[in-house]
């Protein structure tokens, strides 16, 4: 849904809203929570895994006093997707009500909203040959590389 180079409407609260853009994407490596499907979390509970997004604002946006300390000085911002729906903002420095390197929920209703779509980069690579047979290679416990299903035999 989210591609390199979206642009996307963000609302930090009721009252301030700006476009950014996507520039780049990360897993997180921190977090309350491990990997699990099978383990509950609440939508503030930040997990190993999570989405990370570094955005860059658009059109001089001004940020209020409460969300100053979360943009960096080349007006971009980090935000954090979790598994349950919720989007943070990293602090990029130490303010009154944030530490440095600390999370914030956003509280807006729609914190993020995809304005519009990236480009399709053009990589050159051709297209695979649809009358074309590939096949993936597993090995066993012997390091023995077999065909996943089927044999050769009567092919």
């Amino acid at each position: 849904m989210y591609g390199l180079g979206c642009i996307v409407s963000v609302s930090l609260d009721d009252n301030a809203r700006f476009q950014a853009r996507l520039e780049s994407i990360a897993i997180a490596s921190d977090g309350d929570v491990s990997i699990s499907e099978a383990s509950y979390a609440f939508q503030s509970t930040l997990r190993v895994g999570d989405l990370l997004g570094l955005f860059e604002v658009h059109n001089g946006f001004e940020p209020p006093e409460p969300w100053a300390s979360c943009f960096q000085d080349d007006c971009r911002l980090t935000l954090r997707f979790t598994r349950s729906g919720g989007v943070f903002v990293s602090a990029a420095r130490s303010s009154s009500e944030r530490q440095k390197d600390s999370w914030s929920l956003f509280t807006a209703v729609k914190p993020i909203e995809l304005d519009q779509v990236a480009e399709k980069a053009q990589d050159g690579l051709k297209e695979k040959e649809p009358h074309t047979l590939y096949v993936s290679l597993y090995g066993d416990e012997f390091s023995v590389y077999k065909r996943r299903r089927g044999s050769l035999e009567g092919y």
